[in-house]
């Protein structure tokens, strides 16, 4: 790279080099829509930040621009705080910096190469823009856990980006996936706060579980590693990078309790021929108290007169199972519809 300073042409140092070059695929072009025709943009997805509006509230908001409106002249863009549409003039929004697509990588190999180049490659408020770019966090958090449910924050914001670099690993999402802006049904929203809605949701169920019913609670199943998950996606939705996009919160939580392990359910699944005969959840009791676990479905359920319904969250195996027999037998399930959770005499 060359720098002119003083009439005179200088050569910049290699490290210095990269750091420029590093920071400018950190930055990008963090350039006004307004510079550029708004038909001509990839508008699906674009990353953008909300700046000069008269409603100051919204002002450095970021968002996803998923379309332009050339009958409003502005573009539809989905805020990730508040997961709601706005519409806004291109003047009003520039592309969000450090939105490279290999931000992360770059910076972890580059911080490889000798000393000088780790020291310019750990600057923390670099890693803080890729934080908040690539994995929608702003604070020195790593993702919560059962091991650790409220992790403190750590001392930089890389090896916050590691931790959770490494959850998304273990989940099987590339970096280029890490900023989820088009979940559908839900609008924009990170995989950092996906992750987080996830985990609160099995703890405060778990707890409230254990406090009323610790029967039922006893039967949340194990996570389901990746194999598991691998083999299900293959079964259910080989082609079909949308389905798989969707069912992001089902992995999620699926990560941290496949379902529940009720032999009746397989039981039941089995006779119906949803399953093979002979299939169980490898941490179900092998044997009695299947009439009890009639009782014990976490999702909710009635009881009048002869009637019952105790509507219970299936594992994998069984989702995959209910969901291709009721594809093939009946019309009630729309295409890309799964059974996630039933009643046990469904």
């Amino acid at each position: 790279l060359m720098s002119k300073m003083d009439e005179d042409v200088q050569l910049l140092s290699l490290p210095d080099a990269l750091q420029l070059s590093v920071l400018a695929e950190v930055a990008m072009d963090s350039q006004s829509l307004s510079a550029t025709s708004p038909s001509s943009l990839p508008t699906a997805g674009l990353r953008v930040v909300l700046h000069g509006l008269r409603k100051t509230e919204l002002n450095n908001k970021l968002g996803c621009a998923k379309r332009y409106d050339a009958a409003r002249g502005r573009y539809e863009v989905w805020l990730d705080e508040t997961a709601s549409k706005t519409f806004v003039r291109p003047a009003n929004l520039s592309t969000e910096p450090g939105r490279g697509q290999h931000s992360l990588r770059t910076l972890c190999n580059v911080r490889r190469v000798c000393s000088h180049w780790q020291a310019l490659s750990d600057d923390d408020e670099l890693w803080s823009r890729l934080c908040k770019a690539r994995l929608g966090i702003d604070e020195k958090v790593p993702p919560p856990s059962s091991g650790v449910p409220d992790p403190l924050p750590v001392s930089s914001f890389r090896e916050a980006a590691r931790a959770w670099a490494l959850l998304f690993k273990d989940l099987q999402i590339t970096e280029a996936e890490f900023p989820l802006t088009a979940l559908p049904s839900h609008g924009p929203q990170s995989l950092s706060a996906l992750w987080t809605a996830s985990f609160g949701i099995w703890r405060r169920l778990s707890a409230q579980l254990n406090a009323a019913l610790p029967e039922a609670a006893a039967t949340l199943g194990p996570p389901a590693d990746a194999a598991a998950w691998c083999e299900f996606v293959a079964e259910m939705c080989p082609d079909s990078e949308a389905t798989q996009l969707a069912l992001l919160p089902l992995r999620m939580l699926a990560q941290q309790h496949d379902g529940q392990a009720l032999k009746l359910d397989y039981t039941i699944a089995s006779s119906n021929e949803a399953i093979p005969a002979g299939v169980q959840h490898p941490t179900a009791p092998p044997d009695g108290g299947e009439q009890v676990q009639r009782f014990h479905g976490i999702v909710g359920g009635y009881s009048a007169y002869d009637h019952l319904t105790s509507v219970r969250l299936f594992p994998l195996k069984l989702i995959a199972g209910w969901t291709k027999l009721l594809r093939e037998q009946t019309d009630a399930l729309p295409e890309h519809g799964f059974v996630i959770g039933a009643t046990f005499n469904m």
